[in-house]
This record gives C-alpha cells, sequence and structure tokens, in this order.
C-alpha cells in the first residue's frame, strides 16, 4: 500500500554503528511503535529512545508507561497506538513540521542533557555499589 505524502521516507538498510549518531540526526524523528503485548513489553525503555533524544528528534512511540513518562506531554514527542496508521500518520506529520519543532527546541536540549551517561552515571553506580554491600551479609 502506497501512503500519501510519505515520499520523505529513506529506509538505507544496514548502517554501521560509527556512522548510524550521523545519519540519525538527519531524520525528522525517531519512531518506536511497540505493540502493548504483555509486561515485558509495557515496561520496556529501549535504548533507541535515548538515541533519539541525544540526536534532538522528536519521538513518535506506543502510549506506553515508560515512555510516557520519558517524552513527558506532547514535549518530546507524540503517542500513537501502533496499529492506528492514521494517528500514525497524523503524529508522523505534526513532527516533521518546522514551527511544531522549533517550539520545543529548549526541551530537546534539556532532553540532552538529562538524558546522557554523564548525568545517570553516580546513580547508576551508586545502585551497584549498593547492591555489591548487601550481598554476602546475610
Amino acid at each position: 500500500e502506497r501512503l500519501p505524502g510519505r515520499a520523505r521516507l529513506a529506509l538505507p538498510g544496514k548502517v554501521s554503528a560509527a556512522d548510524l549518531p550521523a545519519l540519525t540526526r538527519l531524520a525528522h524523528a525517531g519512531v518506536i511503535p511497540v505493540p502493548d503485548l504483555g509486561l515485558s513489553y509495557r515496561y520496556l525503555l529501549p535504548n533507541k529512545l535515548f538515541e533519539y533524544l541525544q540526536a534532538g528528534l522528536p519521538v513518535l512511540a506506543s502510549p506506553l508507561p515508560e515512555l510516557m513518562d520519558v517524552l513527558g506531554d506532547g514535549e518530546l514527542g507524540l503517542l500513537a497506538h501502533p496499529a492506528d496508521r492514521r494517528a500514525l500518520g497524523a503524529a508522523l506529520d505534526r513532527l516533521a513540521d518546522p514551527a511544531w519543532r522549533s517550539a520545543r527546541e529548549p526541551a530537546f536540549r534539556r532532553a540532552r542533557e538529562r538524558w546522557c551517561w554523564e548525568s545517570e552515571e553516580e546513580a547508576f553506580l551508586s545502585a551497584i555499589e549498593g547492591d555489591s554491600a548487601g550481598k554476602g551479609s546475610a
């Protein structure tokens, strides 16, 4: 089936890990269309989400709890059920709108600062050290 107005869609095929960040930054949006098939899907938080945020891309994602927590209320992207083609198309059109993106640039900047290793490292290492300290003491 052809998607009217979607001529801008590019599927480059296999891309090396070294080339991926630069190629990602060329996109208009990141897409995470995950069906809610159970708990392991419902509470996922894929690395790809953070790659998109680091690239400064708005994200179109499924309305799943963890994705909604990170994306906020339309601040960093939009939500649509993956089976709803009309909603997906409308959301992609909106995300590609330069005015929509421009209005959210401060939020994208904050997200790049918030959702990066430098911001998460201390909490991550503390959690691991806390787990290590408690092992074998029972």
